[in-house]
């Protein structure tokens, strides 16, 4: 076998003739000219090769533009091609019926011409058209036009003008495919808006960050196999340690036996070496942007003495931020029968991760990590095609399918959506940009109330004044369906009685869309009320008794 060197001085495989050459081009699906007389074929790479009528392997056309080994769909019609891909089943058959047909005739035309020629000779020829079948010996009647129409069939896709004729045919007939239907609701779908997106999900949610509302869902509440999304409570009790001064950025966390990763193909790890130590920022980077199994179980074992340990920190946890479907066995979310969370549940998580850990959480942005000599990227897709999107975290296993959570912010509304249980990392990130588009299309802010408006009056018992201005304390929206109105209730705390504190918490006001409560808001004293004198709150008394 030798090399040959095309028109770029590349090294190349040995090409064969040109009807091998084109006989491989046509198996691989590709289009092979049938027009070239030079003896020089195409190789697959789309260069010239060496053949039997150009034994220097630089022909005139190698010399030529590369435009000349790329020929657009237009001026394919202007050119003799190869059929692309097998023959159609039906043409298939019908053409293996032919050749057996036609076979069984050329091999009795045949039988019947050496008949002829013995019976002539005989003295006693036989009556015909018995005579047909001594010589044919019918009970060994061959089968072999038969084989060799399989065998002759089998190359029809090969063949040139059968192929052409069957491409013409078939490509007139051919009808469009028609789009696959859309994903049915699930039983559980619920929404505030009406035209609720059909997910392709065993559980979904939609979320409003400020409110906390729900804005559509599917099985929010089914306890599910979360997969690497349990690595959002791991981070974000790291997360709280930093901030409170249990952890620093700076301390080493070391890498044991049990923690360490032995880079097999079913875990996603960040590569920590054995008996290493890595800083607890990297080790939070490890978990959040590469999904690492081994950073998870090291800060564990770092932060609790074991990784069952830790886990009934996070499920304490869980219990505070009120995720009541949620229990955690690792810190991994590696398959076990009782490690479950709900869609709800993980919102729930994401919020307070977005809220609470605000230091931290461009973190879940970040698109890559570099540890030990190993980039890896952030397996959330949607980082690289929408800019509106800033977390938080993907998961994968066999149970648990292909799950996402994300957060995305757009004109001052951030959402959250919960993807549970997809059939491929492509479908969690379409279904995310789904919801997403959904959420963001039929839903927008509202402020019920301007800051710093008196919306009420309070009265205020046994104090030296009898009433007590109340507003809002800070700006206030709620996320609506687009178009409708915004009603607002007050609630005033009952008999409240002095001595109130400028900035006490007095009532509520609730802000309801279509008859559906949207969100509330507290109300604040904005002024100081002391308790009156004896003398006056027994005045006040007897005034309040006698007026009832």
């Amino acid at each position: 076998m030798q090399d040959v060197v095309g028109s770029d001085g590349d090294k190349a495989q040995r090409v064969e003739p040109v009807r091998r050459e084109r006989s491989e081009v046509a198996k691989r699906g590709v289009l092979a000219q049938s027009d070239h007389a030079d003896g020089a074929g195409y190789r697959l790479d789309g260069s010239m090769g060496r053949g039997v009528g150009d034994p220097s392997g630089l022909c005139a056309a190698s010399r030529r533009s590369p435009s000349l080994f790329y020929h657009p769909p237009s001026r394919l019609r202007k050119r003799r091609y190869r059929f692309r891909g097998p023959v159609p089943l039906g043409a298939k058959a019908r053409s293996y019926l032919c050749i057996t047909f036609g076979t069984w005739l050329a091999e009795l035309a045949l039988r019947f011409s050496i008949f002829y020629a013995r019976s002539r000779s005989a003295l006693d020829p036989p009556q015909f058209p018995f005579c047909l079948l001594k010589p044919m010996q019918l009970n060994t009647f061959s089968i072999l036009p038969v084989v060799f129409a399989i065998a002759a069939g089998a190359l029809v896709p090969n063949s040139v003008s059968f192929a052409a004729s069957h491409a013409t045919k078939h490509a007139t007939q051919k009808k469009p495919t028609p789009d696959a239907p859309a994903p049915t609701p699930l039983a559980g779908q619920t929404a505030v808006a009406g035209g609720t997106p059909a997910i392709a999900a065993k559980a979904w949610l939609l979320m409003d960050f400020d409110s906390g509302e729900v804005l559509a869902s599917a099985n929010p509440d089914e306890p599910l196999p979360p997969a690497s999304l349990t690595k959002m409570m791991t981070s974000f009790l790291v997360e709280q340690a930093l901030r409170s001064g249990k952890l620093k950025k700076d301390d080493l966390v070391s890498v044991s036996q049990t923690a360490w990763c032995r880079g097999s193909s079913t875990e996603s790890c960040m590569y920590l070496p054995l008996n290493s130590q890595a800083t607890v920022v990297d080790i939070l980077r490890g978990i959040i942007i590469q999904s690492g199994n081994d950073a998870s179980k090291a800060i564990a074992e770092h932060m609790a003495g074991s990784e069952e340990g830790f886990a009934k920190l996070m499920n304490a946890e869980a219990k505070r931020l009120g995720m009541t479907h949620t229990n955690f066995v690792n810190a991994t979310g590696l398959p076990d029968p009782e490690h479950k969370a709900s869609a709800r549940d993980l919102a729930i998580l994401a919020r307070a991760i977005i809220r609470d850990s605000s230091d931290y959480y461009p973190i879940y942005a970040e698109r890559e990590f570099k540890y030990n000599g190993i980039k890896q990227g952030n397996r959330n897709a949607l980082l690289y095609t929408d800019p509106t999107v800033d977390g938080l975290k993907t998961g994968h296993t066999q149970e648990a399918g292909y799950c996402l959570v994300t957060s995305s912010k757009r004109n001052g509304m951030r959402l959250i959506t919960v993807i549970l249980n997809t059939n491929s990392a492509q479908a969690r990130a379409d279904q995310t940009r789904t919801l997403l588009g959904w959420g963001f299309g039929n839903f927008e802010k509202a402020t019920p109330i301007q800051p710093n408006t008196v919306v009420t009056t309070a009265k205020v018992n046994f104090g030296k004044a009898d009433t007590v201005a109340a507003a809002l304390g800070s700006p206030w929206t709620v996320t609506v369906p687009r178009g409708q109105q915004v009603q607002t209730s007050v609630q005033v705390k009952p008999d409240l009685e002095a001595p109130v504190a400028k900035g006490a918490v007095i009532g509520k006001v609730v802000a309801s869309s279509n008859g559906k409560p949207v969100g509330e808001a507290p109300l604040i004293a904005q002024a100081d009320v002391e308790r009156a004198g004896f003398m006056l709150r027994t005045w006040q008394r007897v005034a309040k008794l006698f007026g009832k």
